[in-house]
């Protein structure tokens, strides 16, 4: 009777020992530590599994802003490789488009039999995670920037507009907004005149929107790399244009406000975080990837900076909630 109770007892340590071993979570940044987008998912993220016993976190930069080419991300794989071969994941984080990329191309070799948790994803593809069963394994947030209802905003504040400049580069991000922009752009013909810019060295685009006319506004997409091949970040290439406009600035990411945008409808690196943990949490508790659904429709919120409102003399619109 007492060697059966004290097996009973062994197997009960044992199973709750079992229990208790933290899991180790891999998060995969497509771009690298500086970049605000990158920083505010990771701080998200950070402060989950910060001090917790449950589960721990490993995070790596890809650095994709500046290079991606097909021998760099091979040559990331053998790092990787090297760096993780004696590692047991549990479950990766992929951050944006060339990361959840990467991740797919490499999950046999680097990542096998893994649960996939993605964010940031632009034009998302639904048939790219079903192709060889990666679906089986996948799941995560869409990232939709809504030009549409940006557009639809900056008219409703400005409804004599007569022009709108659009800002933007020609990096992966900027060419995916190039087609979202053009697909929308037909809906808004004969009311006001675009002038599109992505292809200029950031002192010609200083003089372009120095003698914009008195009814136009600037819808600011991005702007890593000009024409010339000079780098930026988030914030540099911004403040240049914002200080030599005369004309409102809207934009489309969160991580923009308070840099020189007004506000707008915008993308929220902390809103996908917190999305992307809850599919998180739902994997280390046992869920399968494949039940755990994907959120189609990207968390993005209105938002404004009360001092660029201020300096413009803009009224937000009554029915729209501001995030100040």
């Amino acid at each position: 009777m007492f060697l059966r109770l004290f097996f009973i007892f062994l197997i009960s340590i044992i199973s709750l020992h079992a229990q208790q071993v933290p899991k180790d979570i891999l998060l995969i940044h497509s771009y690298h530590r500086g970049y605000k987008w990158t920083d505010d998912i990771s701080k998200v993220f950070e402060h989950r599994f910060e001090k917790q016993v449950d589960a721990y976190l490993t995070t790596v930069y890809m650095d994709t802003k500046k290079v991606a080419t097909p021998l760099y991300l091979e040559k990331l794989f053998e790092l990787y490789e090297e760096k993780f071969k004696n590692r047991k994941f549990d479950l990766i984080v992929a951050v944006d488009n060339n990361a959840l990329e990467f991740v797919m191309r490499y999950h046999e070799r680097l990542f096998k039999n893994l649960p996939v948790v993605f964010l940031g994803i632009n034009n998302f593809d639904e048939a790219m995670i079903y192709k060889n069963n990666m679906r089986s394994f996948t799941t995560g947030i869409v990232e939709e920037v809504d030009i549409k209802k940006n557009i639809d905003l900056i008219l409703k504040i400005h409804p004599d507009l007569e022009k709108l400049v659009i800002i933007n580069d020609r990096s992966k991000t900027g060419y995916a907004m190039k087609r979202d922009i053009f697909q929308v752009l037909p809906e808004y013909n004969n009311k006001f005149e675009v002038d599109y810019i992505d292809n200029m060295n950031i002192e010609d685009i200083k003089t372009r929107v120095k003698v914009l006319p008195q009814k136009s506004a600037i819808l600011w997409v991005l702007l890593f790399k000009d024409k010339a091949g000079k780098y930026f970040t988030h914030k540099e290439s911004l403040r240049q244009i914002r200080e030599v406009s005369p004309r409102p600035i809207y934009g489309l990411w969160d991580f923009y406000l308070g840099e020189g945008i007004v506000g707008g409808v915008l993308t929220s690196s902390t809103a996908q975080a917190y999305s992307a943990l809850k599919k998180v949490d739902k994997i280390l508790k046992g869920a399968d990837p494949k039940n755990v659904p994907i959120l189609m429709k990207s968390p993005n919120k209105y938002m404004f900076d009360y001092n660029e409102l201020q300096e413009y003399n803009i009224k937000v619109p009554g029915d729209i909630s501001v995030y100040e």
